[in-house]
């Protein structure tokens, strides 16, 4: 923190700001509208916005067929997998909880990176024993303990351990296959092919949900459902 100022100060603290009130901002949404329903409106109206605003600033759509399907299937994986997941665990999980989850993207990407044939990392025993004790950290930073963990509903974190997963799987897919997009169109592309997998699948993403979190109601700040 001491090396920023200006400008860089400020893109810091929006980032601060913006990422860390999603977790908070998805526990409101999913008191309104189906989880499914929910992630993939987000994203589907945002890519829309996105990619308009770009192309009417001159960026261009990608030539190569290819670019297409590698924008798409790193959409699939970073936001229907990633995000959405996240939006349905917190109808079972506290935001802050989710949030701490969420850290092991980077756990799961050095395992991706070591795992996935033409990766720089290597699953030598120092990685196999970072990934655990990154593990074990957020497990403590969880705060429960085993008799609590063994009580709980496990659909929340087991979601939240799969989004994580997802994220990290696109994030090493778009690293190994690069495209000739520009990073804002591929953005826009992402969002869309996210928003519109679960848009899409509607009739699953809006079965109604057994939780209290499925009616519109305040939230509970801090809470966990029971």
């Amino acid at each position: 923190m001491a090396g920023l100022r200006g400008k860089a100060l400020v893109a810091y603290l929006v980032v601060c700001v913006f990422w860390g009130s999603t977790y908070l901002a998805i526990r409101v949404g999913v008191g309104v509208l189906p989880p499914f329903l929910f992630a993939g409106l987000r994203f589907l109206i945002a890519g829309l916005l996105l990619l308009t605003v770009v192309l009417a600033l001159g960026d261009t759509l990608p030539k190569r067929l290819l670019d297409w399907r590698t924008q798409a299937i790193v959409g699939v994986l970073l936001l229907a997998g990633g995000n959405a997941f996240v939006v349905w665990a917190e109808q079972y999980t506290a935001s802050g909880v989710a949030s701490i989850f969420v850290v092991t993207v980077a756990l799961w990407m050095a395992f991706f990176d070591a795992i996935i044939p033409g990766g720089s990392g290597d699953l030598n025993w120092r990685v196999v024993t970072g990934l655990l004790l990154g593990f074990l950290g957020t497990a403590l930073l969880v705060g429960a303990s085993p008799a609590e963990i063994l009580r709980a509903d496990l659909r929340g974190p087991i979601a939240l351990t799969c989004a994580s997963a997802s994220w990290s799987l696109g994030s090493v897919y778009s690293k190994r296959h690069r495209t000739e997009t520009s990073p804002y169109v591929g953005a826009a592309i992402q969002m869309i092919a996210g928003g519109a997998t679960w848009c899409s699948a509607r009739s699953w993403a809006t079965a109604p949900t057994p939780t209290r979190c499925a009616t519109p109601r305040p939230p509970s700040w801090g809470r966990t459902p029971t």
